[in-house]
């Protein structure tokens, strides 16, 4: 939805979002398109390229996980592209998702918190909501959706 807003708006979007539905590449799209098969395979060989010569030169490296792939395929996507803004569907969590790596996000979002993944977030609402809200920066717009657990608020 805010990404659809965004282009709307006349912003040129990169979004990356999981699961896909039917192919990979829906994953990372480009103006509410997902990539070609043909942007995606050469983003996946340069990345793969890139990653095996760095796992030859660093000891106890190893290959990203899918995820972690994924996301550095969008990035790349996005730069390649040229996009305005880039949108990045938190994997699971926040707190230490692959997602958190940027420094002065213009806004984070929670848009939902419930009992989810509690074998990797925690068993409370509350441990879920620590964990999702480590999203959020300082300097930075933060968005908790309506509607949310008073946990989320905090």
């Amino acid at each position: 939805m805010i990404e659809s807003i965004l282009r709307k708006s006349g912003f040129h979007t990169g979004f990356l979002s999981s699961p896909h539905l039917i192919n990979v590449e829906e994953r990372i799209r480009i103006d509410g398109q997902p990539i070609s098969r043909d942007h995606f395979a050469d983003v996946f060989w340069d990345v793969h390229g890139k990653l095996l010569e760095f796992t030859k030169i660093s000891t106890n490296t190893t290959m990203p996980s899918f995820l972690h792939y994924i996301f550095v395929m969008a990035c790349k996507a996005f730069v390649e592209m040229k996009v305005d803004v880039g949108i990045f569907e938190v994997g699971i969590g926040g707190r230490y998702d692959h997602t958190n790596i940027f420094k002065d996000p213009y806004v984070t979002i929670i848009t939902s918190l419930a009992l989810e993944h509690t074998n990797i977030l925690g068993d409370t609402i509350g441990e879920i909501a620590w964990r999702k809200a480590g999203i959020f920066k300082p300097g930075s717009i933060a968005v908790v959706s309506h509607g949310q657990p008073y946990e989320a608020t905090l």
